[in-house]
């Protein structure tokens, strides 16, 4: 077997100090093994507490021997590349911002759900999404949900405003009984 670099006291301060720091598992896993192994634990023992395996554990501790912390992060990772385009996505935005279901031919709904804006983008560009797929798609656009608001149109706002009114002196009232309550029970 071969015979291990051991950490210097500075690399296991800083490993240390990244450990408490860091709020990901895996990144503190990684660190961990690093540690362990630098100070010549048994393999066996590492890879029980770090769920690591062999060839992952002297691995990263190479790398770590050759560029430093900079091997404990993951790697950016592009994902799957979107299936509109940047002027489809903009198309989208504005229907949804300036276009109620009905003008673009959906049935009597008023308000856009990401399942109406799901059957809007199969009809509009052929591709098939998720309800969750176009809240990603919402969230990187910046549109956010929100409950409508409905304003009856028969409403009688004078009346309105006098519950308002009333409505406001009587939970005043309330609290001043309620505090006298409580100064009256403690004078007892």
């Amino acid at each position: 077997m071969k015979n291990r670099v051991l950490l210097l006291p500075e690399q296991m301060e800083e490993i240390v100090a990244m450990m408490k720091l860091t709020k990901v598992i895996r990144e503190y896993r990684r660190l961990q093994a690093i540690y362990l192994y630098g100070t010549n634990q048994p393999l066996e023992e590492i890879m029980r507490l770090t769920h690591l395996g062999n060839s992952t554990i002297s691995g990263l501790y190479c790398r770590y021997q050759l560029i430093g912390l900079k091997c404990i992060p993951d790697a950016k990772r592009s994902g799957r590349p979107k299936r509109l385009t940047s002027k489809q996505e903009a198309q989208l935005r504005d229907a949804v911002l300036n276009k109620t279901p009905v003008d673009v031919g959906f049935a009597a709904d008023f308000d856009w759900t990401a399942g109406l804006a799901a059957a809007y983008i199969k009809k509009e560009y052929g591709y098939e999404y998720s309800i969750k797929g176009v809240t990603l798609i919402f969230k990187r656009l910046n549109l956010t949900f929100t409950r409508p608001t409905y304003m009856l149109a028969k409403a009688d706002f004078e009346k309105q405003e006098q519950f308002r009114k009333e409505f406001k002196m009587i939970k005043k009232s309330w609290k001043t009984t309620k505090s006298n309550m409580f100064f009256s029970a403690t004078n007892l």
